[in-house]
């Protein structure tokens, strides 16, 4: 999870999309980056359960912020420091 906020863009596409939802094309437009790249930050804060696919039948599919990843990360950082746990 720490490496997906250790790209100053993945971080720069979180907030993009706090507080709202945007398809890739918004994203790609609005960042100004390759798709391939954006399709790359993507991927890897869904992975990291920072970002959330709202999909609809026949419309384009829209990302948005899922608040509740961090929540989650924030639970192991602290777990981590406790001793809970070996790694991040």
């Amino acid at each position: 999870m720490q490496q997906a906020l250790s790209d100053e863009r993945r971080l720069a596409l979180l907030r993009l999309l706090v507080g709202t939802s945007k398809s890739f094309g918004e994203i790609h437009e609005e960042m100004g980056l390759a798709k391939s790249t954006v399709h790359h930050h993507i991927i890897t804060l869904r992975a990291a359960g920072l970002v959330r696919v709202h999909s609809t039948y026949g419309k384009n599919d829209r990302y948005s912020y899922r608040e509740e990843g961090m929540d989650a990360m924030t639970l192991r950082l602290q777990q981590f420091l406790r001793g809970g746990e070996q790694s991040l």
